[in-house]
């Protein structure tokens, strides 16, 4: 190889390395962390889920079609909407084997690229056990774990889900 081609192929392997800095392939773990706390006031969990905002939009490109830049206030309604609809599609909740609604509430994007997300869960009166479902960015990324934390009455209960264990049950008695 000579010269000019070796300058070539180092131009060339420094613009493919710089191309994308905030690329999804700039980590090898790809982790949610939801918290769930039961407030018996309200008879609801009070939830909050932290992930990668670049993933999440990454997923949510893949699912529309189009680019999503979550931290740009112009498009705060639309990127609501997305962000409820995929929350609905990815984050489920059976109380008691009856389905209950995921009621998103809304988002924040940090400087750090985390982003959070609120939700709440209304709770019948009196119940037992409550079936999770967390499959969010599982169908994006293989790797992806998803830890999540349920308090309820002083007691925290925790699962880490993935593309192979979507689903868990936590009882109280």
């Amino acid at each position: 190889m000579n010269l000019k081609n070796l300058s070539y192929l180092i131009f060339f392997a420094c613009l493919l390395l710089n191309a994308r800095p905030n690329s999804v392939l700039e980590h090898e773990s790809y982790m949610s962390v939801t918290k769930m706390d039961y407030n018996l006031e309200s008879e609801s969990f009070q939830c909050e889920m932290k992930l990668t905002a670049h993933d999440l939009e990454h997923a949510l490109k893949i699912l529309s079609g189009k680019a999503v830049i979550l931290d740009k206030p112009a498009y705060q309604n639309s990127n609501n909407k997305m962000v409820a609809q995929y929350l609905q599609n990815k984050f489920s909740t059976r109380i008691d084997d009856e389905k209950v609604y995921v009621d998103f509430v809304g988002y924040e994007v940090e400087l750090n690229d985390n982003i959070w997300i609120y939700f709440e869960i209304k709770c019948p009166t009196e119940w037992e056990n409550i079936m999770v479902s967390n499959l969010v960015l599982t169908e994006t990324f293989a790797l992806q774990q998803n830890v999540t934390h349920i308090t309820k009455d002083s007691i925290t209960q925790s699962f880490v889900f993935n593309k192979n264990e979507t689903n868990k049950t936590f009882t109280w008695k």
